[in-house]
C-alpha cells in the first residue's frame, strides 16, 4: 500500500518544473560551471608558481664565489634571472613595475659566513596586488625556489667537519617580505591573512544567499496560507504590499549581517590566538583594512543584499506556494556558489581589461570583489562593480513593479499544458491502479 503512496509523492514533485529546475538542473549547472572556473584558477596557479615561468632580478652585493654560484643556480631554475646593479626605492615595488616575479637581495658576508660555517641570509622581495590562490602560490613558491639553494651547500659542506648540524640541517635563511598597497609585510603574515580571508570572503555571500531565500518564500507563505487575499481586499496599492515585503527582507538581511559581523570577529580572534601569537591577524586585519575599503566593502554589501533581495522577491512571486518559491530562490544560491568560489579561485589582476568589466557586471560580484581587493588600491572596479549593481537593482525592480500588476501575483507561473496534460494523465493512471 505504501509503495502507491511514495510513487503518488514522487511523481507529484517532478511534475511541478520549478522543482525540477532548483533541485536538478541547477545543481548540475553549478557545478559544472564551478569545476570549470577551479580548474582555471587552478592552472593560473601552477602557470605563475613554477620556477620555469619566473623572472627573478638578483642584487648581488656580496660578490663572492658563493653569491655567484647562487646566481648560477637561479639561472639554471628559472626563466630569466637578471642580475642588477641597484634597486631605487622599494624591491619589491621595482619588481611589481619591471615585470619580475621578485627581487633577491644577497647580503654583504654572504659567502663569508658560509665559508665559517654560520647560516647566512638571503633577502627575497616581492608583491601581492590581490588575494587568490595564484598570488599566494607565486609568493611561497618564490621563496621555496630560493630556500632550495640550502640544498646545493648540504652537499658542499657534508663532509666538513668544522661545521656543525644545525648549519648543515639550515645554512641558508630566507627572509621573504611582500609589498602589498604601499605596506611591507613578511611572508608569513600574508599567508596567514591570505588563509584568514579566504575563510571570510563567503561571510558575504552566505549572508545574501539567506536574505535572497526569505524574499522569495515570504510571498509563498502569503499564498499558501491564503492570506494574499486578505491582503489584496484591504485599501492598499499592490505596490505597497510588496514594497513592504521587500524592505522588511533587507532589514532582516541587514540585522544578520551584523550578527555575521560580531561572529567573525570572534572567529578571527579564536584563529589568532591559535597562532601562538595573540591576535595576530586581527591585528594585521586592521592595519590592511583602512576606513575607505571598509566603506567599500560595506557599500558592495548593502547593493548586492538589495540586489540579491529585489531579483529573490520577482522570482518568488513566479511560485505557487513556499515549495516552489524555495525552488525558485535557489537560482540565486546557485549564483551566490559560482561567484564565490569562482572569483576566490582566479586571478582577477591578470584578466584583461575587457574582462574585468564583465566580471564587474555579473550580479553579486560586487562584495566578493571588494574583499579581493581591499588589501591594494585596486579599488575603482569595485565601485564600477557597485554601478552594475545598481543598475541591475533598478531593471529588476521595474520587472517586479510590472509584474506586481499581473495576475502573476496571485496565481503564480502557471504550469504549461504539456505538463498539466502529463500530469492528469498520472493523477488519472494512479487512481485506477488504487
Amino acid at each position: 500500500m505504501i509503495r502507491p503512496l511514495v510513487k503518488k509523492e514522487i511523481l507529484d514533485l517532478l511534475r511541478d518544473p520549478r522543482i525540477i529546475l532548483g533541485m536538478i538542473v541547477l545543481p548540475l549547472i553549478m557545478f559544472g560551471v564551478l569545476g570549470e572556473v577551479m580548474n582555471y584558477g587552478t592552472q593560473q596557479a601552477i602557470s605563475v608558481s613554477q620556477p620555469t615561468s619566473m623572472r627573478i632580478a638578483v642584487l648581488d652585493l656580496d660578490g663572492g664565489n658563493l653569491s655567484r654560484d647562487l646566481v648560477s643556480y637561479l639561472k639554471s631554475m628559472t626563466r630569466e634571472t637578471v642580475v642588477v646593479d641597484k634597486i631605487v626605492g622599494d624591491p619589491g615595488l621595482y619588481a611589481e613595475t619591471h615585470g619580475y616575479t621578485g627581487v633577491v637581495v644577497i647580503p654583504r658576508g654572504f659567502t663569508a659566513n658560509l665559508s665559517k660555517g654560520t647560516p647566512a641570509l638571503v633577502e627575497v622581495y616581492t608583491y601581492m596586488r590581490e588575494v587568490s590562490i595564484a598570488e599566494a602560490s607565486r609568493i611561497s613558491s618564490l621563496v621555496g625556489l630560493v630556500s632550495g639553494y640550502s640544498n646545493v651547500v648540504k652537499q658542499r659542506f657534508a663532509t666538513e667537519t668544522h661545521v656543525s648540524p644545525g648549519f648543515v640541517n639550515n645554512p641558508v635563511l630566507v627572509s621573504g617580505s611582500v609589498t602589498m598597497g604601499g605596506r611591507h609585510y613578511s611572508a608569513g603574515q600574508v599567508n596567514a591573512l591570505t588563509g584568514l580571508l579566504f575563510s571570510v570572503v563567503f561571510a558575504p555571500l552566505i549572508v545574501v544567499g539567506y536574505a535572497s531565500q526569505i524574499a522569495a518564500t515570504t510571498m509563498g507563505v502569503e499564498k499558501e496560507e491564503h492570506t494574499l487575499e486578505v491582503l489584496l481586499s484591504l485599501p492598499l496599492n499592490r505596490r505597497s504590499i510588496v514594497i513592504a515585503k521587500l524592505s522588511g527582507s533587507i532589514v532582516i538581511s541587514i540585522l544578520a549581517t551584523l550578527g555575521l559581523s560580531a561572529g567573525l570577529y570572534m572567529y578571527i580572534e579564536s584563529v589568532g590566538g591559535l597562532s601562538g601569537g595573540g591576535s595576530m591577524p586581527l591585528d594585521l586585519l586592521r592595519n590592511v583594512l583602512t576606513p575607505y575599503s571598509i566603506a567599500t566593502i560595506t557599500t558592495a554589501l548593502i547593493i548586492g543584499v538589495v540586489l540579491s533581495t529585489s531579483l529573490s522577491m520577482l522570482l518568488g512571486i513566479f511560485g505557487k506556494d513556499v515549495r516552489s518559491s524555495q525552488s525558485m530562490a535557489g537560482v540565486i544560491w546557485t549564483l551566490v556558489f559560482i561567484v564565490g568560489y569562482g572569483l576566490a579561485m582566479i586571478q582577477f589582476s591578470s584578466l584583461s581589461q575587457s574582462m574585468k568589466y564583465v566580471v564587474a557586471a555579473i550580479p553579486l560580484a560586487a562584495p566578493v570583489l571588494a574583499l579581493k581587493l581591499s588589501m591594494t588600491s585596486i579599488t575603482g572596479i569595485v565601485w564600477v562593480s557597485i554601478a552594475f549593481h545598481f543598475i541591475e537593482t533598478i531593471l529588476v525592480l521595474y520587472a517586479l513593479a510590472r509584474v506586481i500588476g499581473s495576475e502573476i501575483l496571485i496565481t503564480g507561473l502557471g504550469l504549461s499544458e504539456r505538463f498539466k496534460k502529463r500530469g492528469r494523465k498520472r493523477g488519472f493512471a494512479w487512481r485506477r491502479h488504487r
